[in-house]
């Protein structure tokens, strides 16, 4: 999708997931999904997920602010957005497999952390983590710093502040507010969609490095 083309209210599909535009940036959208709902609690048996209808009779989506999580978008994210479900677009052959893929990836991790609750409540958590270059970078310089002494400690952390955040739908919505203001107040022009779609496919079809990989060092 082209920015143009987003419009508050408006529903979209990504990554198998449909979505409504809830703001609009110069450069980003923020949206909430809207296809299902995760309902979190400390009580397993409070554990559960809502379909559309569901979450809809029981007022997740009414806002702003919102009961669910609103994403940002940024210009990449944008390009992979369509208006339709991937299995409703004729022409794009292969897409249905690969969404079909995706739905049953995901369905394989919902049943992993299932099995995995329990055990994780007594002893926590160990998983891998794979960062992007930029935030990569970004997180070796706090450790340089000495704000950390590792990537993990700085995960750990971080995923307690966004824990403590969660349940504070106003300072969420206001960090969302901060985040799009800041793309309304970016000075740089706005990038041509072409011009976008043709980085995209350049970034495609160029190699991979392989990843650094962070060791713990023994004293």
């Amino acid at each position: 999708m082209q920015h143009s083309e987003f419009t508050i209210g408006g529903t979209f599909w990504c990554s198998g997931r449909q979505w409504c535009c809830t703001d609009i940036g110069t450069r980003t959208i923020a949206a909430i999904r809207i296809d299902r709902v995760d309902v979190g609690s400390n009580k397993p048996e409070l554990l559960r997920t809502l379909n559309r209808a569901e979450a809809e009779a029981e007022g997740w989506f009414n806002g702003p602010s919102y009961a669910v999580l609103e994403y940002v978008f940024d210009e990449d994210g944008i390009v992979d957005c369509t208006l339709e479900a991937w299995s409703e677009v004729a022409d794009m052959s292969g897409c249905v497999d690969d969404d079909a893929a995706a739905s049953a990836e995901e369905a394989l991790c919902i049943t992993q952390a299932r099995s995995l609750r329990e055990h994780a409540r007594a002893g926590g958590l160990r998983f891998e983590v794979y960062l992007p270059s930029d935030l990569a970078d970004w997180m070796l310089g706090l450790v340089e710093a000495g704000v950390f002494t590792d990537p993990s400690e700085a995960v750990f952390v971080m995923l307690g502040e966004q824990h403590e955040l969660e349940s504070h739908a106003d300072l969420r919505a206001e960090l969302l507010r901060r985040t799009c203001q800041a793309a309304l107040d970016d000075p740089r022009p706005g990038i041509p969609h072409e011009q976008v779609m043709k980085r995209m496919r350049q970034w495609l079809a160029s190699p991979r490095p392989e990843p650094a990989v962070w060791r713990k060092q023994a004293l």
